[in-house]
């Protein structure tokens, strides 16, 4: 049996500040239904990404995977878990 399609969207962004980058988030409609939420970057915008989903957009945390690939000014820095941002990145 095929499996059912599932519907996907990528929303690359590139934003000049922070505020334009979670102005954008806040302003983006999520569809209805279950989603996965992938998001990979710096930790400062990660964990504000993060907060977002989470707090002000209902987001479940199981439904994604927001992760620091670097740290401003840090040097060998990752996000030791693979589900979010850890406390304090930002």
């Amino acid at each position: 049996m095929p499996e059912a399609p599932v519907a996907t969207r990528a929303v690359p962004c590139c934003f000049d500040t922070l505020l334009a980058l979670a102005e954008a988030l806040r302003a983006l409609r999520l569809p209805s239904g279950e989603g996965f939420v992938w998001c990979a970057g710096e930790a400062q915008p990660m964990a504000m990404l993060r907060d977002i989903l989470l707090r002000e957009k209902g987001h479940p945390k199981a439904a994604m995977k927001v992760a620091a690939y670097w740290k401003a000014g840090a040097t060998g820095y990752h996000a030791r878990r693979d589900d979010d941002v850890p406390p304090g990145a930002g």
